[in-house]
């Protein structure tokens, strides 16, 4: 079996990804900024997430976040955005290890 895990990039990959774990802190809007904190809460090292901002027309705006954020750490971000955001997303290289928040979550200042 270890031989198995070994040479099959699939099977490292979601045992990797079943380690990760992200979320959206504490993320406000003021002066056309977005401003929040990426918190990387699973059990591996996260690097190149991208935080993606939908808008209630359907276009979107994507940030990549490059830094290494270590395990039980947080990134904080300040990012340009318009007023009509519907959702905020963070997406990361492993598709089960993203969050994602409603507007309403967001607290206007």
């Amino acid at each position: 079996e270890t031989q198995a895990l070994q040479s099959n990039p699939n099977i490292q990959n979601k045992l990797y990804c079943s380690f990760g774990s992200i979320s959206l802190r504490a993320v406000s809007y003021s002066n056309s900024f977005l401003i929040g904190t990426i918190q990387n809460t699973g059990q591996i090292d996260r690097s190149n997430i991208q935080l993606n901002i939908v808008y209630t027309n359907s276009t979107t705006s994507l940030v990549l976040i490059t830094p290494l954020i270590q395990t039980n750490s947080g990134y904080g971000f300040s990012v340009n955005a318009q007023n009509n955001f519907d959702k905020i997303m963070v997406i990361t290289s492993c598709p089960s290890v993203y969050d994602q928040i409603s507007s309403s979550s967001v607290t206007l200042k």
